[in-house]
């Protein structure tokens, strides 16, 4: 339970390095199911073994209180949501080289007066992957999936708290070790659609490509050269098109016994078709940038800051280009106990059928205690503002998390 505040604010900030740089971005989310596997490749993760299979489970019992349902500025709606879900992983080591992986949330959120708003939620890190590693080359066949109704993800959507979001995305991953250098290559198929009629027209399908040079300047050092690129396809006819592709190198060290840093640049440029009538989208380039650094200060906090740039596509299939930052801090000052902290900040200015020039804040605090051995408890506050030149995009918001979370 340490720090769940702090890891949403993580993600809000580290994976929304998203439409811009959409090849770039599928091949970050392959590094972060790698890592979760490699966190939950240890057998005494786990708390149920059925033959060669290894399964943990958690159950999850959450209570939401919600000031804002709608994220509107006027006519706003507070309710109190249960929000039951059920945590599932499984690892399967079938031979020495060859291992199949499981990831999954699945849960429901149950308004009690604005019962429109119900839905279902799986995790972002569901995922089914299968590893085989052949003479010098590591693969990875995947396919991750995900419900998700996180507004604060697509900064240009206000007025409703209706906004399901369902993707898939599968693919395939290489990585050729070449002792010195990694060289990793890769494809992807995204699909994204919006259960919600009103956001039906950004439905679409992707086809991704990614490359990647990592040299190993030294054990905690890496360094080298990223590419991606894709084709994006609406299904809806008055949406344009558009093709992209992003390189620049990137960076990584232990800098210290205690801080790690993180580094990207690079060049992105997008083209559209011109086919499109509801989102007339003109073609748009530049440069996209990311520093994030971790410090373990000492036993009692460990934080991390990231900021930069990116190029993203907002719900309505226009092109968003935002600045961010975002701050978090863990503290362990008594046993069993956790405190996190957050701040996060957005400035961007989408282009086409909605343009919008906005600023988000978001704020959030986080307490965690392990009650008994397998049973945790949290409670989380987090305040969002948006401020917009399109006044009726204003909206603050107060939101208060519950949770009881048991692993089997």
């Amino acid at each position: 339970m340490a720090g769940w505040l702090g890891i949403y604010a993580a993600l809000l900030s580290a994976s929304t390095i998203t439409r811009g740089q959409d090849a770039i971005r599928m091949s970050v989310a392959g590094q972060a199911a790698a890592e979760l596997q490699k966190k939950t490749g240890d057998l005494h993760y786990y708390n149920i073994a059925m033959g060669p299979v290894s399964l943990r489970f958690q159950s999850v019992m959450g209570l939401e209180l919600n000031d804002n349902v709608n994220y509107r500025n006027t006519n706003r709606v507070s309710d109190l949501a249960l929000r039951p879900a059920l945590n599932t992983r499984a690892f399967w080591p079938i031979t020495e080289n060859n291992s199949l992986f499981f990831s999954t949330g699945i849960g429901y959120t149950k308004y009690v007066r604005t019962t429109g708003l119900d839905h279902l939620d799986i995790t972002p890190d569901s995922n089914l992957s299968f590893r085989m590693y052949v003479g010098d080359f590591a693969i990875n066949f995947h396919d991750r999936f995900s419900i998700t109704e996180d507004i604060q993800q697509n900064p240009t959507v206000s007025g409703t708290g209706n906004f399901n979001q369902f993707e898939n995305t599968s693919g395939v991953n290489v990585d050729w070790d070449l002792n010195e250098m990694i060289v990793s290559f890769g494809y992807d198929h995204d699909w994204v659609t919006y259960p919600n009629s009103s956001f039906e027209s950004s439905d679409h399908n992707a086809d991704l490509f990614n490359a990647q040079a990592a040299f190993k300047l030294n054990p905690g050092t890496t360094a080298g050269l990223q590419a991606g690129g894709g084709l994006t396809y609406y299904s809806h006819d008055g949406m344009s098109d558009n093709t992209h592709f992003s390189i620049g190198p990137f960076y990584q060290a232990q800098l210290t016994d205690y801080i790690k840093a993180k580094a990207s640049i690079g060049y992105v440029s997008y083209y559209f078709s011109a086919n499109g009538t509801t989102n007339n989208v003109s073609d748009q380039n530049g440069g996209y940038a990311d520093l994030t650094l971790t410090h373990r200060v000492n036993r009692w906090l460990d934080q991390s800051l990231s900021g930069g740039r990116q190029f993203t596509a907002s719900a309505g299939a226009d092109l968003l280009d935002q600045y961010y930052a975002s701050y978090e801090a863990n503290w362990h000052l008594i046993q069993n106990v956790s405190v996190s902290t957050s701040f996060t900040y957005r400035h961007g200015n989408s282009s086409g059928g909605s343009a919008e020039i906005f600023n988000l804040y978001g704020a959030g605090l986080g307490l965690g205690y392990q009650i008994t051995q397998k049973l945790a408890g949290s409670i989380q506050y987090s305040y969002w503002q948006k401020s917009s030149d399109v006044a009726a995009n204003d909206y603050f918001q107060n939101v208060l998390v519950l949770n009881l979370v048991y692993s089997f």
